[in-house]
Parts: C-alpha cells; structure tokens; sequence
C-alpha cells in the first residue's frame, strides 16, 4: 500500500487486519518531484482511491480507480483478485 498521508496522521491499526500484518506492504509516497502515485495513477485526490497490486517479481498484477464512496466495490475488486491464495 502506497499512502501520500503524512506519517504523524496515518495509523497503521486503521487499515484492514489482511494489511497490517506485513510491514512490508504500507509505503508513505513523500519524495520530492514526480510521485509513485503521480506516476501510476495521475492525479488522485481525496475524492479517489488506486489501488495498484504488485507482485513479488515487480510485476503490476492489476491497478485501478475509483471514486471514494465505491468502498464496497473496491473490496470485492480486491478479493476476487486475490481469491487464489485462500
């Protein structure tokens, strides 16, 4: 998970059981110039959410947008997506 929050008002314990688990899975997107989010999603604002799912090997499995309020959709997105490792 890739986040441009700033750190002091983000809390791990907020996101989903599935995503705290792995220190490895959250990124704050801070550098200066052109973002990661920039790069694979535009411009995202506070009314969108990406999602992008990369592999081990690097590879960008899927990624998407969606508007904020399609919480519901996004969640199905990603548990089809994932459904092979259950």
């Amino acid at each position: 998970m890739v986040t441009q929050s700033a750190q002091s008002e983000f809390e791990i314990v907020d996101l989903p059981e599935i995503l705290q688990t792995s220190r490895w899975t959250l990124y704050v997107d801070n550098v200066g110039g052109p973002s990661c989010t920039e790069k694979w999603f535009g411009d995202l604002n506070q009314e969108k959410i990406g999602i992008a799912v990369v592999r081990p090997d690097g590879y960008v499995g899927a990624i998407d947008t969606w508007d904020a309020e399609q919480v519901g959709v996004i969640g199905e997105w990603l548990q089809h997506y994932l459904s092979f490792m259950v």
